[in-house]
């Protein structure tokens, strides 16, 4: 009669991870029982015959073969756990790393960021104090002009106008006393030329530039 073996009645196929669990259950389960022995003291012979009888026991009973295979689909199910749970935890360390890091950088950068804006607020400061600086010392090295200085620009500027409506209004004058001779149809007209004449704006006349070509 061939031997049966606890092997075969626990691995279903060659592709059986929880029956090669069960089976090193099994194994671990024969060698702690010979431990044991050994420990009381028990001959070789009389070990063998003990070692036999468990793996003879546990293949004519189902329900231990169903034990150990039980016993592997736990234990699977707790390294899974293990597994995941040591995979949460290393994913979870990692994010916090990076997540230190990126905190740090961000400290960083908002330090940054201060000190430029407190760089460009200083730069700001400067460039207004040295415009007003310039701006005063333009103010003071122009030459301020006297009365007399006025005066002649505005016989320069203003009066130039006022001179040429002078001037038409005396060669108005003229055409007129052409036209009506003597008398006071003559002066009404002359009143009225030069009221109109000197409620129109003057014209101020601008000298031409020397630089400027005529006809260009």
């Amino acid at each position: 009669m061939a031997k049966k073996w606890v092997f075969n009645a626990l691995v279903k196929s060659d592709n059986d991870p929880i029956g090669l669990l069960a089976y090193a259950l099994y194994k671990f389960q024969k060698d702690e029982i010979g431990k044991s022995l050994r420990s009381e003291n028990e001959t070789e012979e009389e070990i063998a015959k003990q070692l036999s009888n468990f793996h003879d026991s546990t293949l004519r009973s189902h329900s231990s073969l169903e034990d150990f295979r039980n016993k592997a689909v736990t234990l699977v199910s707790l390294i899974g756990e293990k597994a995941g749970e040591s995979l949460v935890k290393a994913t979870t360390d990692d994010l916090n790393t990076k997540l230190a890091i990126v905190e740090k950088e961000k400290a960083q950068l908002e330090k940054d960021r201060k000190g430029f804006q407190k760089m460009l607020n200083k730069e700001k400061t400067k460039i207004k104090a040295e415009l007003l600086e310039q701006f005063k010392a333009t103010v003071e090295n122009t030459p301020k002009k006297n009365r007399l200085e006025k005066f002649t620009s505005w016989l320069l500027g203003g009066f130039s106008g006022i001179a040429a409506q002078l001037i038409v209004v005396v060669f108005t004058f003229g055409v007129l006393a052409l036209y009506y001779g003597s008398g006071d149809a003559l002066m009404k007209k002359f009143s009225d030329s030069i009221t109109s004449s000197l409620s129109t704006p003057p014209t101020v006349v601008t000298p031409a530039n020397p630089e400027i070509k005529k006809g260009s």
